[in-house]
């Protein structure tokens, strides 16, 4: 049976004290209890083992607050059971966290200080360097860079072709149509996902024609490994079919 908790470490290496620690599920307007907890404070070059509650999408929204006040802010954090999650700065001044799963694999997520992102802390900076990283089947194979055939086999005008990881709001899905898609013909699709979304391998495809009538299925599918997507009309709505 599936564990409904992970284990996550925290490593500060922020040349800072952690007085706050919150972590929630991306997409969520709460962001829950303080891990540290009134009493407790992480320590630079200190670590910290949190429980978070799993979920069917694995990417989560992490707020810290340091010694100082300063709030660092990082969104789309993909944190898995048994992972350990650095966090500091980079080169720029810019906070930064990498996480390292149990298998050794590593993402890096960029965030904001203060809510302004892209802004210096001050004191000491300790770097954390972006990690470059090939996983098969995922963005990081193409820096985030996605390309596929899509054909419409209907008798009507596609308007729109939006396409969202799996589970996760649909505020954050994206158009990658560049014009409409006339009945009974094809076009390229070229887009490009935000760096949190490169581990995810299971996304959704939801088409509008010109009428506003939509598909009513979200089978999902890989945008890094799939080769081209027909469309078709079937009974009141549009039916996507992916081959890789």
């Amino acid at each position: 049976m599936r564990s409904t908790t992970l284990a996550v470490t925290v490593a500060n290496v922020s040349g800072y004290n952690f007085q706050e620690l919150y972590v929630s599920p991306t997409g969520t307007n709460n962001w829950g209890e303080d891990h540290l907890g009134s009493t407790s404070i992480l320590k630079n070059n200190g670590s910290y083992d949190i429980t978070l509650a799993r979920y069917d999408f694995e990417n989560y929204d992490v707020l810290i607050i340091d010694e100082d006040g300063d709030e660092y802010e990082f969104k789309y954090v993909p944190l898995v059971d048994g992972c350990e999650m650095q966090i500091g700065f980079d080169e720029n001044g810019v906070p930064g966290v990498v996480v390292v799963g149990a298998d050794g694999t590593e993402n890096y997520v960029s965030g904001t200080l203060n809510g302004s992102s892209g802004a210096t802390g001050g004191g000491e900076t300790v770097v954390v360097q972006e990690q470059q990283q090939t996983v098969t089947g995922t963005g990081y194979d193409t820096n985030g860079q996605f390309v596929f055939e899509v054909y419409n086999n209907s008798a009507y005008d596609i308007y729109a072709l939006y396409i969202g990881v799996i589970n996760a709001s649909s505020d954050h899905d994206i158009d990658v149509l560049p014009q409409i898609l006339p009945a009974n013909s094809s076009t390229t699709i070229v887009g490009q996902a935000t760096m949190g979304d490169w581990s995810q391998t299971e996304w959704t495809l939801y088409v509008e024609d010109v009428d506003g009538d939509t598909s009513a299925s979200f089978d999902s599918f890989n945008p890094w490994t799939v080769s081209y997507v027909d469309i078709y009309w079937q009974g009141d709505s549009y039916v996507c079919d992916f081959s890789y």
